[in-house]
This record gives C-alpha cells, structure tokens and sequence, in this order.
C-alpha cells in the first residue's frame, strides 16, 4: 500500500469533511485514485464507483467504512481539521504545488470564525504582497525593491509553512 497515495486520499477524505461534505466527486475521483495507486479495500471500491451527486448522506456512511477498512485517522474537531487543511496547504508550496501568494489567497478566501493564529498569520501575509502590488502600481515596474521585497516574502512563507509542518500536532 502507497504511503502517498494513502496520504492523498486522507487529504480529500479531511478537506470534504472541513468543507462541510460539499462537493462529493472530489472524494469519489480521490478513491479511483488510490485504487489506481495499489490502495484497496471493499469500501474503497464502493466510494468509487459512486455518482458524484450521490446524496452526501450516503457518501458520509460509505467514507466511514473506508476510514475504517483502511485504518485512517482522521482529525476530530473544528480545531484540528482547521489546522490539518491548513498543513495541506503549507504542504502544496513546499512541494511547490503552488506558491506562497496563493497560499495566502486561499487562506484569506477560506476565512473561518475561529482561525488559528497560524492561519491568520497567512491572511496577513496577503495584506502585505497587497501592498507590494500598490507600490508597484504607483511607482510602475522600475521599482528596484519590489522583486527584492516580494522574494523576501515568498522566502518567509516558505519559512512558515515549514516550521507549520514541524510543529506537533
């Protein structure tokens, strides 16, 4: 059984459940995924031959046999669900999946009531890549610092994503 193909279906299983079960095909298109990447169970093969509009409560019930069949842990409370989808995040930049500006979009477009002071770190880093842009739009491209200053900060959030991951937890 592939560690990252385990991996990965957890990650699609914890960011449905975070995004309130909503858009039920991601989790059926990351079960034919570890199917194809050697994962398999009875559950496993159920979830993936459901339809995408197959009602969620119906999706939850076979999603819980695959987590047991397969022995997934997935987080338990807002809190930790938070904190996992934004280590996910942080993952897909270091593996340069996509970069820290957008991390930062996303962070700020998926503002919850109650973020982590870590996710919020993020949002606030968008605040300042805003910023950038605002001199680089009043002075015009010729400004000597802003590429300077917008390496910095993709730096640091590298920085932080990293040390996100270290963290235990």
């Amino acid at each position: 059984m592939s560690d990252e193909a385990r991996d990965a279906l957890l990650d699609a299983l914890v960011i449905w459940a975070w995004k309130d079960y909503a858009q039920g095909q991601d989790v059926v298109d990351a079960a034919c995924e570890a199917l194809v990447a050697g994962l398999d169970s009875p559950a496993l093969r159920d979830l993936a031959g459901l339809y995408p509009d197959t009602p969620n409560e119906l999706l939850r019930l076979v999603v819980e046999d695959v987590v047991a069949e397969l022995g997934l842990h997935l987080p338990v409370g807002d809190d930790a669900l938070n904190l996992y989808v934004l280590r996910t995040q942080a993952r897909k930049v270091l593996d340069g999946r996509t970069t820290p500006r957008e991390l930062t979009e996303w962070a700020f477009s998926n503002r919850r009531a109650h973020d982590s002071d870590e996710h919020e770190r993020f949002v606030g880093a968008l605040w300042e890549y805003e910023e950038l842009d605002d001199m680089r739009e009043h002075f015009g491209n010729g400004v000597p610092t802003h590429a300077e200053e917008s390496a910095a900060l993709d730096a640091h959030l590298r920085r932080m994503a990293r040390a996100l991951l270290e963290e235990p937890g």
